[in-house]
Parts: structure tokens; C-alpha cells; sequence
């Protein structure tokens, strides 16, 4: 179970604005961008997040369980990944495999 912090963000965005087109826009990417992390995070996942329908998605049992935990550690992460970025141990190996590999996460 690979996925990344783009993956939960675009899955956040789509539930919370209930459209791939605003999510894109929110996010200031493409819709398929948001498609294509959605469906790399189902895949990681093996499961159905989301219900595609023409103009409205709806979130499956597991995209409505997946939601609660992102939602409560997706800041967090995000928080603790901007702030590594300008750490002085970028460049040191430790902190080159904390940030290819997140055992709960996986790459990012």
C-alpha cells in the first residue's frame, strides 16, 4: 500500500467539493490530474473511494472511512513535509529515506 500526500489531497478536495473539475481548480492542476491520483489512490488502496457520476461523485463506505482519517492527519503531514523541505538535514541520508518512504503513507 503505496500512495501519496497529492493522492489524499485530490481525494479530500473531490469529497469536500464533490466535483473533479473543482478540485482541479482548488488544486490548480487538470481534472485529469485529479483523476489519474484518485485512481492511483484506489489502487494503492484496492478499493472504490468514489462513486463517478456525470457532474456529482459520491463517496463509497470506504471513501467516507478513508475521509475521516485523511482529514485528521492530512494537515499534519502536509505541515510536517513543507517543513522538512527547509530543514538543514535535507540533504542528509535520514532524512532522504523519511522522505521516500512513510511506513502509514508510503512514497511521497
Amino acid at each position: 500500500m503505496n500512495f501519496n500526500l497529492k493522492q489524499l489531497e485530490a481525494f479530500i478536495w473531490v469529497a469536500d467539493l464533490g466535483s473533479f473539475r473543482k478540485a482541479a481548480e482548488r488544486l490548480n492542476t487538470t481534472q485529469p490530474n485529479i483523476s489519474a491520483r484518485l485512481s492511483g489512490l484506489e489502487n494503492a488502496l484496492d478499493v472504490t473511494l468514489m462513486v463517478r457520476n456525470p457532474g456529482s461523485v459520491q463517496l463509497t463506505p470506504a471513501g467516507q472511512e478513508l475521509l475521516v482519517h485523511a482529514a485528521r492527519y492530512y494537515a499534519p503531514l502536509k505541515t510536517l513535509q513543507m517543513q522538512s523541505l527547509s530543514s538543514p538535514l535535507k540533504n542528509n541520508w535520514i532524512y532522504d529515506r523519511f522522505r521516500l518512504y512513510d511506513p502509514v503513507f508510503g512514497n511521497y
